[in-house]
């Protein structure tokens, strides 16, 4: 939670503030947070398939935690292009948030943020 405040902190004004709030709600961010947390490198690709959602769903909610600082990409290759992501320190300070918030509710019968992205628990219903 620390984090997350922090987070907040970052953002110079009001309206900023709720952005870097209103983003963290959306759909499948929590679960792009976690699942880039589970590894230090993750092929967007994979990151698409991991979520079963569409990829400019995804590719919309990559960019926004860019511009929010929590997600780096790393463009390797011409044609074709393969980018990876990973989360930035602040990245990986809320996914950390995150996990504890999901220790302290003790939902999802004891499974791990890995065990519930492999079985497609994260996704969004």
């Amino acid at each position: 939670m620390i984090a997350i405040t922090a987070l907040i902190k970052l953002t110079p004004t009001v309206s900023r503030q709720r952005y870097a709030i209103e983003v963290l709600e959306e759909r499948y961010m929590m679960q792009i947070l976690l699942a880039l947390s589970e590894q230090p490198e993750v092929y967007r690709g994979q990151l698409y398939s991991t979520l079963s959602t569409g990829s400019k769903t995804v590719a919309d909610k990559i960019n926004k935690l860019k511009k929010l600082g929590l997600v780096s990409e790393r463009v390797e290759g011409k044609k074709p292009i393969r980018r990876y992501l990973s989360l930035t320190e602040n990245g990986k300070k809320i996914a950390e948030d995150l996990m504890a918030l999901e220790r302290i509710v003790g939902t999802h019968s004891g499974k791990t943020s890995k065990d519930r992205v492999a079985d497609g628990d994260l996704r969004s219903k």
